[in-house]
C-alpha cells in the first residue's frame, strides 16, 4: 500500500437544524462542523409521520389537472 496517499479521517461535528440534534462522525471533511437541515431524528420518513393526503386534497389535485385543463377529451 503507498504510504500519504490516504485521506486524513478525524471527528466532526454534526449539527441538525430541524430538531437541534448534535452528534460526532467520522469523515475525511476538512471541517469542524457539518450543518444539515433534517437528520434521522426529525425526518418524516424515519419518524413514522408522514402527512398523509386527504381526499379533499387529492380532489383539488384531480381537478387541476383533469383533462379539461390539458385541453384533452
Amino acid at each position: 500500500m503507498k504510504n500519504a496517499i490516504h485521506p486524513q479521517i478525524s471527528t466532526v461535528k454534526v449539527e441538525c437544524s430541524g430538531c437541534n440534534t448534535k452528534y460526532d462522525i467520522l469523515s475525511t471533511l476538512n471541517q469542524d462542523t457539518l450543518n444539515i437541515e433534517v437528520c434521522s431524528n426529525c425526518h418524516s420518513a424515519y419518524t413514522g409521520k408522514r402527512k398523509i393526503l386527504s381526499a379533499g386534497a387529492i380532489d383539488k389535485f384531480k381537478q387541476k389537472f383533469s383533462s379539461d385543463f390539458l385541453g384533452g377529451e
